[in-house]
């Protein structure tokens, strides 16, 4: 039986050959009918074309090597961005014939500075109006502009006794909030009728400067401030009274907290950001005047121990950019701890009687007045004791320069040092002394103004021929 397995599994296997021979055949025999399989003689072709095809590919990276190389000797080379340059501790801004500045103002995000006043000349404060643009990356003027040519003839057309002679009074430079836009309040007066003028808006695009003027006569009422629509003219509303903040709310109408009133002042606030004019909400604490008034205007009599007031221009702007209220000018009352109030007489004699009261914001506001009582009876030959105040816009810190109003105006730069306070705790932080006056000090009162992020302070002194700006390193901190 093992014999006959042995011839089987022989058979077997020759079967199994000879199939496999037969589907080759098969299999052979559909691929040269299909042309799936090449002829032995296309794979040397095949292979040409490849290495064509492998030649070109190279020959195209080498040409663009060649040509990036090329070009880099051209093109700027390109580095790692690293941390921002450090600000200077301090620039100075040439004035440029400007002698006697009104109102400064940054743009909202602090790259700019616009100054209004007027031509430095004889006439001082009384002089052709000017509007400065710097570019507060350079302290570089960037554009000068003169407004009384553009001004005067639209004035005139609102009141006949208006002539080109006439003077105006530039108030405040005011920014949109989007920053694309700069406006003026100002007043012209009459020459010819003393108490006869026109209040106006000068609104101008950034990017060309060119101006629309619209204009209000005021008749006798010199005081009144006015609201205007910006692409229309003057809308005549009563004057918001003080109030310690403000707010703009539906169909821009700027609503007030806490009025303010001559017989009790409010509890002061907690310390807080102060806000922007050119924003949603602001306080009343915007840059202005401390000062201890010890004689009227006629300096007929000294009142000791005086009466301390605040003293504030405000123009702002709707957030909307349809709005603006010009020249909101508050005198206020204020009532520093550990100082005696003033009599009625005094009220009185200082025109004080309706002045509404302020609350003492912080320490270093008190701070601020402490220092003029200690020095009141050495000074009863002037108006006032006066020193111009900004706080930072977080509110923690507040600038302090005084003005004396010696005669003759002292020399001494020491004099008008600026010293910083800190709000919560009264002391003096920061102690920052002016350059070297290269002009005659004048009688002129100077500006102090914060950059909206807090990081620098300019001081527009009119006693300089240069407006000075202080940088972080000579702050305090944020």
């Amino acid at each position: 039986m093992t014999g006959m397995k042995g011839a089987d599994g022989g058979n077997d296997e020759e079967a199994r050959r000879q199939r496999r021979e037969a589907l080759q055949r098969l299999s052979d025999a559909r691929r040269g009918a299909t042309g799936a399989a090449p002829p032995p003689s296309a794979a040397p072709d095949e292979e040409a074309r490849r290495g064509s095809r492998w030649l070109l590919l190279l020959a195209a990276v080498l040409c663009v090597a060649v040509i990036a190389a090329v070009a880099s000797r051209f093109l700027p080379t390109s580095h790692p961005s690293g941390p921002p340059s450090p600000q200077p501790a301090q620039i100075t801004l040439a004035l440029t014939n400007l002698g006697c500045p009104q109102d400064a103002t940054w743009s909202p995000d602090g790259k700019l500075l616009a100054v209004v006043g007027h031509a430095r000349d004889a006439q001082a404060c009384r002089s052709e109006g000017l509007l400065n643009l710097y570019d507060m990356t350079t302290g570089k003027l960037r554009r000068q502009v003169s407004l009384d040519a553009t001004i005067l003839p639209s004035a005139r057309a609102a009141d006949a006794s208006i002539t080109p002679t006439s003077y105006v009074n530039y108030s405040n430079v005011i920014w949109s909030p989007n920053g694309q836009r700069l406006a003026i309040t100002f007043v012209a007066l009459s020459d010819q009728l003393p108490t006869r003028a026109v209040s106006g808006l000068w609104v101008a695009d950034l990017a060309t400067l060119n101006a629309r003027v619209l204009t209000r006569a005021l008749g006798t009422d010199l005081s009144a401030a006015t609201e205007w629509f910006v692409d229309g003219g003057p809308l005549v509303f009563p004057t918001p009274s003080p109030a310690l903040s403000f707010t703009w709310g539906a169909n821009s109408a700027l609503l007030l907290d806490t009025i303010l009133t001559p017989t009790s002042a409010p509890p002061a606030p907690s310390l807080g950001p102060i806000g922007s004019p050119s924003g949603p909400n602001f306080t009343i604490w915007q840059p202005g005047q401390a000062a201890l008034v010890i004689t009227p205007p006629d300096a007929s009599t000294t009142y000791i121990p005086g009466a301390y007031t605040f003293t504030t221009d405000i123009a702002t702007w709707s957030p909307d950019g349809t709005l603006i209220w010009d020249a909101l000018h508050f005198t206020l009352r204020v009532e520093p701890q550990r100082h005696s109030p003033p009599s009625t007489q005094t009220l009185r004699a200082l025109g004080l009687t309706q002045a509404p009261l302020l609350p003492v914001r912080d320490v270093g506001l008190q701070a601020v007045y402490d220092a003029m009582n200690a020095t009141a009876l050495d000074l009863t030959d002037t108006h006032s004791q006066v020193a111009q105040i900004a706080w930072r816009p977080d509110g923690r810190y507040l600038a302090a320069q005084p003005t004396l109003f010696a005669s003759p105006p002292s020399t001494d730069i020491a004099l008008r040092t600026v010293r910083i306070y800190d709000c919560a705790t009264g002391r003096v932080v920061a102690t920052l002394i002016p350059p070297t006056p290269l002009a005659a000090p004048g009688l002129a009162t100077s500006l102090m103004r914060w950059s909206p992020d807090g990081t620098r302070l300019l001081l527009l002194d009119p006693s300089l021929n240069e407006a000075v700006v202080w940088g972080p390193s000579l702050l305090p901190p944020q």
